[in-house]
């Protein structure tokens, strides 16, 4: 997981935070998991300097950190946890969905779990008015998370997509992009098995409903932007939408190549 975050205090200064599964010192991490952190760096718009500030670590709340998303003071963040222990199967999220979780991060503060025994929490992504969106990979929907005073996060919706999910994005309009897994075993396969073979891939938008069956209740519009069944995108796990230059960015943990769609 990485998020890059522009500063409130500068424009020109962009904060770096990014998961670093460390190797253990004691054991393989074959046998107990990585020794999983959270490193914090600064920089500037066009330079080719990048100065590490901090490296946050607790492995009672940081236990199995997937993705995460910033603050722009460059102190905090929240992330997700897809698995309550750190050395878990392949196959957890479908075995075990509800040990994963939603953590809080402050460099001076510490961590906590923010929001715990959520189901199978993999990518995370902030909207503009700080609400947090979790995508859920064996549920196959979306929470809309609100933060507390404490940092705590309540749920305050939900938006079922019925395919697995893997990461999500928001684009400068405000739009939620999600990679959408519609064949589990097949990028299953794809991942641990055989890249050459085909794994399909689906990517969705999800915005607010305007149309007449809003009216009934379906508050947000889920529409399929692109779908494929592994030829030209295989194994998607990211899609992120550039909305002024009207390109999509797709690419997955086992893809070949970066895959870009004029939409």
């Amino acid at each position: 997981g990485l998020d890059v975050v522009t500063s409130s205090r500068n424009r020109k200064e962009l904060f770096i935070y990014a998961i670093n599964h460390r190797m253990p010192l004691d054991a393989p991490a074959s046998q107990v998991g990585a020794d999983s952190v959270v490193e914090i760096f600064k920089t500037t718009i066009g330079s080719k300097d990048v100065t590490h500030l901090k490296t946050v670590e607790d492995p009672s709340v940081i236990i199995s950190p997937n993705d995460l998303v910033g603050s722009p003071d460059g102190k905090s963040f929240y992330f997700t946890n897809d698995n309550g222990v750190k050395l878990p199967s392949p196959y957890s999220p479908f075995i075990n969905p509800k040990t994963s979780s939603v953590g809080y991060c402050h460099v001076e503060k510490g961590c906590k779990i923010a929001l715990a025994n959520t189901v199978s929490s993999n990518g995370i992504a902030g909207a503009p008015n700080g609400t947090l969106y979790v995508a859920s990979t064996a549920g196959g929907f979306v929470t809309f998370l609100e933060k507390q005073s404490d940092n705590s996060l309540v749920v305050s919706d939900t938006v079922n997509v019925g395919y697995a999910l893997d990461n999500l994005s928001v684009d400068a309009d405000g739009q939620l992009w999600l990679a959408v897994i519609p064949h589990v075993m097949k990028i299953m396969n794809y991942m641990l098995k055989d890249n050459t073979s085909k794994s399909p891939s689906i990517v969705s938008r999800v915005s607010i409903n305007t149309g007449v069956n809003s009216f009934y209740g379906e508050k947000y519009r889920v529409e399929n932007v692109f779908e494929d069944d592994g030829t030209v995108m295989s194994g998607l796990t990211t899609a992120a939408y550039d909305s002024k230059r009207h390109k999509l960015f797709m690419h997955g943990i086992s893809s070949p190549a970066l895959v870009v769609c004029k939409i």
